[in-house]
C-alpha cells in the first residue's frame, strides 16, 4: 500500500513537471501571425530609424516629422520579422497582436518639421515579447487619427546576444 501511494505520488510530480514545462514552452515560444500592415498606406513624410539592442534587450527608435503639419500616432509599435517573403508580426508572450487587448490608441503628437519637438526618441522593451529569433525586424507605428495609416521603420538586424 506504501508503495503504491509513493509511485501516485511520483506520478504525480511528474505529470505537474511536464506540464509546467510545456506551458514554459508555450509562452516563450517564438510565434508570428501575417501582417495586418502589408496593404496600409504609409505616411510620406514621417521616418523612423530603429537599431537592436540585444544586450539590454530592446529596440531604440528615432521617430522624426519632416512635413509642415503636426503628426498623431500611437507609441506602441507592432514589432514585423521578415520571414524571406513577406512581413509576420511578432506575437506577444501570450500570444497576442500588439493591439490586442481592448487597448485604446494613445495618441502623441510630433510638432511640424524644424520646430521643437518634431522628433523623438524611444525604446521598446522586449519583455512581453519571446526571446527573438535572429534576421530581419521592422518597427510598425499606427498614425492616429488616419485610417488604415503607418509609418514603418527601416529594416534592421537583430541578432541575439
Amino acid at each position: 500500500m506504501v508503495l503504491r501511494k509513493k509511485r501516485m505520488v511520483i506520478i504525480t510530480v511528474v505529470v505537474i513537471v511536464l506540464l509546467l514545462c510545456g506551458f514554459y514552452y508555450q509562452v516563450n515560444r517564438f510565434k508570428l501571425a501575417p501582417s495586418l500592415y502589408e496593404a496600409a498606406e504609409a505616411v510620406q513624410g514621417v521616418t523612423v530609424q530603429a537599431e537592436a539592442d540585444p544586450a539590454n534587450n530592446r529596440i531604440s527608435y528615432v521617430l522624426e516629422n519632416h512635413t509642415a503639419q503636426a503628426f498623431d500616432y500611437d507609441n506602441l509599435p507592432a514589432l514585423e520579422y521578415h520571414d524571406g517573403q513577406a512581413w509576420q508580426e511578432v506575437l506577444t508572450k501570450r500570444g497576442n497582436r500588439r493591439f490586442d487587448g481592448g487597448r485604446n490608441l494613445i495618441g502623441y503628437s510630433l510638432a511640424p518639421a524644424g520646430e521643437a519637438g518634431d522628433s523623438v526618441r524611444g525604446d521598446v522593451d522586449l519583455a512581453s515579447w519571446p526571446p527573438l529569433k535572429d534576421g530581419t525586424y521592422r518597427l510598425v507605428f499606427l498614425a492616429a487619427g488616419q485610417e488604415n495609416a503607418v509609418v514603418c521603420s527601416e529594416p534592421f538586424v537583430w541578432r541575439a546576444a
